[in-house]
């Protein structure tokens, strides 16, 4: 695909999500000063079950996770994007773009949300303008979510979303909790569909 003048850089994915928001969230980088709320995430052991990883037991290590969220950033492997409830002003969750191929304008899109907010359609909120943007803007051509055949929330949230299940790959994902390898089911997006969503510039 080639990119309009009117279209960003897929680079430009490292500065863009500062500005936006929904009725009830807006997105923005995370700081220091949501190590509480991030320490409520991923302490718990129904919130990270799909994620790969063991929950964690300290807030130090909430300070290990910032950093390396930082360097990832700094170094553009990936983008961390804290989801921030308006009313509150807490940090929920947060939406990360990786696997980021700038040959083929392509990457991959994942969700963790704090389980006080969940099935109240606050992900499918915030998710909508993200990749309208991705694929309006920045002119994207493809975006993966890879999920645990398991994760039946988040496999409803894709198919939400307009994503297309292309299958299921087996033993794919290292489990760093368990050590054991896992299927994950592969859904793509190639179009960006209608939606509803607020890009505030």
């Amino acid at each position: 695909m080639r990119v309009s003048k009117e279209m960003q850089d897929i680079n430009s994915i490292f500065q863009v999500f500062s500005n936006m928001q929904t009725e009830r969230c807006k997105l923005r980088e995370l700081e220091n000063r949501d190590v509480d709320n991030l320490f409520d995430i991923y302490k718990d052991e129904e919130t990270v079950l799909f994620q790969g990883v063991s929950s964690i037991q300290t807030k130090d290590e909430v300070q290990e996770i910032l950093q390396r969220f930082k360097v990832g950033y700094e170094k553009e492997y990936f983008v961390k994007i804290g989801i921030e409830e308006k009313v509150s002003e807490k940090l929920i969750g947060i939406i990360s773009l990786y696997a980021i191929d700038r040959l083929n304008n392509n990457l991959k899109i994942g969700f963790v949300l704090n389980r006080e907010y969940w099935r109240k359609g606050i992900m499918s909120e915030v998710a909508k303008p993200v990749i309208l943007f991705l694929f309006s803007k920045l002119g994207i051509n493809r975006l993966e979510a890879w999920v645990h055949p398991d994760n039946i929330a988040s496999v409803n949230l894709c198919k939400k979303l307009g994503f297309t299940k292309e299958g299921v790959f087996s033993k794919i994902a290292i489990n760093t909790r368990t050590n054991k390898y896992e299927d994950r089911i592969c859904f793509a997006r190639l179009t960006t569909g209608h939606y509803e969503g607020v890009c505030a510039q």
